[in-house]
Formats: C-alpha cells, sequence, structure tokens
C-alpha cells in the first residue's frame, strides 16, 4: 500500500481505514485473474485453455459500494475530500445513471436539474492527485463552490464543456484560490469549451499531452498557465479573458486567435488583461511564426506598454533609461509604436498649425504668418480634439469633425488659402515653395521644423508598411 493522505482518510481508525483501502490501492491491473478449463484427449493429454479477461466485477461493485460509503461519511463536512483515489469506471454526470453523479445526489451534495442530471456540485470537493482511470465527463456542471483538482491524473478524456467553476462568500472569506488544476496531467483529449470560470484558474505546472481546446471559455479573473506543457494543438480560440499569465508556458502548436477582454464594454485587450511582458510576446511570437501581422502589431502594442512601466521602475536593470522612455513615448502617442498610420497624419496635420504659428513669431517679414495667429491657434486645437477624438475612439465623432473640415477645405477658399500656406511651410522637401525663402533669416527653426516633419513621414510610412505588408 502506497503512502495515502487523504485527510479525510487519515483522521479515521485504523479499522475504518483497511475498509476504504481499495480506494486508493485498485488491485485489478496489478493481479490477473485468470478463468479457464481442462480438456481431456484421447492419448491421456490435458489442454489447459485459459482466457486473460479479468473478471472484475466483483472488485468494482465493491469499490463503488465503499466509495458510496466514504463519501456519505463526509456529507456533513465543509468539503468533500476524494483525493488520491483511484477512479476506476466511467464517470458521467450527464448519464443520471452515472454512479459518481448517483452518489453525490443521493447525499445532497450535488442538485438534478430538469433532466435528472447532476447541474450543481454545492459542497467544496477536492479531486487532488486522484487517478481516473477511464473517461470524465462533467458537463455542464455546476461547481458552486471551490473544487480543486491539484495533481490529478486523467488517464482518458476528460470533458468540462460548459462547466461553471466559481466560489461563494465563505470561500472568500476563508480566501481560499479558486478553481485548481495545477500539476494536473491530461493524458488524452481535454475539453474546456464554453466553461466559465468566475474566480482564479490556476493550470500552474499542468502537462496537456493530447489535443486541449478552450474555445469560447470565460476566465473573469486571473488564468495562469505557468510553466505548464502541451504537446499537442493547444486550442485557446475565442476566448475572454481577465488576466492571462502564460510566463514558462511551452506548447507544440497552439491558437491564440480572437482573444478579447472579459469586459464586454471594451473588448479590446490591453496591458491589464496581461500578467506580465512575456505572456504578450509569448503570444506575439506565436503569430511573428505564422506571418500575422495583423496580431503581431496589436501584441507588439502591449509588450512595449509593458517595457515603459519596466523602464520607469526606480530598481530596472535597463540602461539608458531616460532616452528609452521619451522614445518610447513618442513612438506611442505618434504613431502607436508604429502600428497606426492615421494617428501620425492627425500629427502631422496639427503639427502644421503648430510650425505655422511659431514661424508668425519669429519671422517679420511674413506678414502673411504673422497676421493669422489666431487661426493657426484654432486650427491646432481642432487638430487636437480630433487626434483626441481618435485616440479614445470615439469614431463618429472624429469622422463627423474630419467630415466638416473637408467641407470647409472644398467651399471656403480662405481655409483653403490657409491650408495651401501651411504645407509649403513645412513640406520637407523644398516643393511649391513659390521662390520663397522661408527659413532664410531664421535656418535653426527650419531645421527644426523639417526634422520634425521628417520623423514623422518615416513614422507614417513605417507605420503603413506594418499595418499593410506581407511575409
Amino acid at each position: 500500500m502506497t503512502d495515502i493522505r487523504n485527510e479525510f482518510y487519515l483522521s479515521l481508525d485504523d479499522n475504518k481505514k483497511e475498509n476504504f483501502d481499495i480506494l486508493f490501492d485498485n488491485f485489478i491491473d496489478s493481479i490477473v485473474q485468470f478463468k479457464g478449463f481442462i480438456e481431456e484427449k484421447k492419448d491421456k493429454r490435458y489442454e489447459i485453455t485459459l482466457s486473460n479477461r479479468i473478471d472484475n466485477t466483483s472488485n468494482n461493485t465493491n469499490f463503488n459500494d465503499k466509495l458510496n460509503e466514504f463519501i456519505k461519511l463526509q456529507k456533513d463536512n465543509n468539503e468533500i475530500d476524494l483525493s488520491f483515489i483511484k477512479f476506476t469506471d466511467k464517470y458521467d454526470f450527464t448519464d443520471e445513471s452515472s454512479l459518481l453523479n448517483k452518489i453525490l445526489v443521493q447525499h445532497n451534495i450535488c442538485e438534478y436539474n430538469q433532466d435528472k442530471k447532476c447541474s450543481k456540485i454545492k459542497k467544496r470537493i477536492s479531486f487532488a492527485n486522484a487517478i481516473f482511470k477511464k473517461q470524465v465527463e462533467f458537463i455542464r456542471v455546476d461547481f458552486n463552490k471551490q473544487v480543486s483538482f491539484e495533481g490529478t491524473i486523467f488517464l482518458d478524456n476528460a470533458n468540462f464543456q460548459g462547466a461553471t467553476f466559481e466560489k461563494d462568500i465563505e470561500d472568500i472569506e476563508e480566501k481560499l484560490q479558486g478553481t485548481i488544476f495545477e500539476g494536473a496531467k491530461f493524458k488524452k483529449e481535454a475539453i474546456f469549451n464554453e466553461a466559465i470560470f468566475k474566480d482564479m484558474a490556476k493550470f500552474f505546472r499542468t502537462k496537456f499531452y493530447d489535443y486541449t481546446s478552450f474555445n469560447k471559455t470565460k476566465f473573469y479573473s486571473d488564468v495562469s498557465f505557468e510553466n505548464a506543457i502541451s504537446k499537442d494543438l493547444f486550442y485557446f480560440h475565442d476566448v475572454s479573458i481577465g488576466n492571462l499569465n502564460l510566463i514558462g508556458f511551452h506548447y507544440e502548436k497552439a491558437n491564440f486567435l480572437i482573444l478579447t477582454n472579459i469586459d464586454e464594454t471594451n473588448p479590446t485587450l490591453t496591458k491589464d488583461n496581461f500578467e506580465n511582458k512575456d505572456t504578450a510576446r509569448i503570444i506575439k511570437a506565436h503569430f511573428e511564426k505564422q506571418n500575422n501581422i495583423t496580431e503581431t502589431n496589436d501584441y507588439f502594442i502591449i509588450e512595449q506598454e509593458f517595457y515603459i512601466d519596466l523602464l520607469s521602475k526606480d530598481n530596472t536593470s535597463y540602461s539608458n533609461k531616460t532616452i528609452n522612455i521619451i522614445s518610447l513615448l513618442f513612438n506611442k502617442y505618434i504613431s502607436n509604436y508604429g502600428t497606426d498610420w492615421v494617428r501620425v497624419l492627425i500629427v502631422i496635420f496639427g503639427f502644421g498649425f503648430l510650425a505655422s504659428f511659431g514661424y508668425g513669431f519669429f519671422e517679420e517679414t511674413c506678414t502673411y504668418f504673422s497676421s493669422h495667429k489666431n487661426w493657426f491657434i484654432g486650427g491646432f486645437i481642432f487638430s487636437f480634439i480630433l487626434y483626441i477624438f481618435y485616440l479614445f475612439k470615439y469614431i463618429k465623432l472624429f469622422l463627423l469633425t474630419l467630415i466638416i473640415y473637408i467641407c470647409a477645405f472644398t467651399f471656403i477658399p480662405y481655409i483653403r488659402e490657409l491650408t495651401n500656406s501651411i504645407s509649403t511651410l513645412i513640406n520637407p522637401l523644398n516643393i511649391f515653395k513659390l521662390n520663397k525663402e522661408y527659413f532664410k533669416d531664421i535656418v535653426i527653426y527650419g531645421v527644426f521644423v523639417k526634422g520634425v516633419v521628417a520623423t514623422l513621414i518615416y513614422q507614417f510610412i513605417i507605420s503603413f508598411r506594418n499595418s499593410t505588408r506581407r511575409k
């Protein structure tokens, strides 16, 4: 008998412990029972015919009786401790005749729904370090309190489709952590499609040996696959997340498409949806290998946001901290780290008004710019409003504001003249100048303006390329 660490079992006296030994050390696999017959032949020889089919009916019956008795003893406890048990049968909570289903319902641990299927497990339940030798089906089961599958081994398919994992007030008061699959081993398929995790989901060091699917799963809080391993396809598709941690996660094949924020009012993923920089980097690297530039850009943005946070820390080990932060912030607000060419155009538009306003102060010989300072201020404010609308995704207001300017440019000659003057001033290629030497007496200002505009145009080219390129 191996060391049994089931806490409820250890609390029993020696006689009762012996009574439940079969739950923890099943001899069906270690002892082969043969049935056969002896056939007498005419030459006085005997032939023995044996069948290697195991007669385990009595063993299973005894196991099931003991399991029922073991759970019955715990029915008044806050937690049903089924840790370290070696489950031998198939357990299907979609089938009212399934043994474990019947036992839990019989002892008022599980509620039937209208289809006479176990729909809600009302007590904490622990399958820690248990072994399920056959298929288990927890389809659409509501684990109303904390459940633990820490170290559990699933030798056959495990299906948690549509299951709900949550904690109640009592669990929260006792500071119990959410759903635990830490160190579990799924030897065959693991299905969590459309499951709902209302509290923390821990898959630390979990090993998935076969196809694993979390399609359309919702994680309302933290979910961690830290140091987990997936040997086959890890289908993490159309998943809504609160906060994801993939640090140290190793996978052979994966699908991370359509990850969204669990907050339905703002489904776009942000830095707050990721525990660390490495998580965003792992997903970004995955899409880079697939040449999926659009998705790569999205996770690159999040990765850069984490980089800014790391540089901002007092104890950071990165060199040139201040210069790197300035560079990153410039890229963030100008082009969203080289991914948003529309934002760059708005900034160029606004800088044109700002540069023209400054030119009106420095160059006294060109009265046009000095006499239109108020218009340049108004244009800059207009550009800033346009930028804010676009930055915070007020798309309808952004389009409305843009259309107003286009109409003004088209039908009001004065606005068209103003815009043309700004364009000839700031363009860095010295074209459309009409033989005017705009920066003859203020060369340093001209170098500054041309340098900024050239940088913005470069940002535009890079951003446009990143948004449209194909490798």
